[in-house]
């Protein structure tokens, strides 16, 4: 079975900058990263303020797929019964520390001293 070259089913894969699980699919001819956790309202307006889209996931077809559909405004105010989710924000990983730079190993010796008798 061919799929749409507008649409594609969402499918699970790791982001490539921050390695965690994404949906990843194509709506509306461009590709979407999307966090897997559905949203609630308040989290919603959230991601919506802070200038995030946000989708509805539909499952349909035989076998079941998952598809992403963009909230419009009609679909926000009218709430929503299916499950809702975000773009992905990556977190980057934490950089690692550059090697320190390769030093010399000197271990001080104390000189023998003069005075070795026992002192009684």
């Amino acid at each position: 079975m061919t799929e749409h070259l507008i649409d594609r089913a969402a499918r699970y894969q790791p982001c490539p900058k921050c390695e965690r699980h994404t949906l990843t699919a194509i709506v509306g001819g461009m590709p979407i990263r999307a966090d897997p956790e559905p949203l609630t309202i308040n989290a919603e307006i959230a991601a919506l303020l802070s200038g995030l889209i946000t989708f509805d996931v539909h499952s349909y077809g035989l076998p079941r797929k998952m598809h992403l559909e963009d909230r419009d405004i009609d679909r926000i105010k009218r709430g929503h019964k299916y499950p809702v989710v975000a773009m992905h924000t990556c977190i980057p990983l934490p950089r690692r520390r550059a090697a320190a730079p390769e030093t010399e190993l000197t271990i001080p010796y104390a000189r023998k001293q003069e005075t070795d008798a026992i002192p009684f």
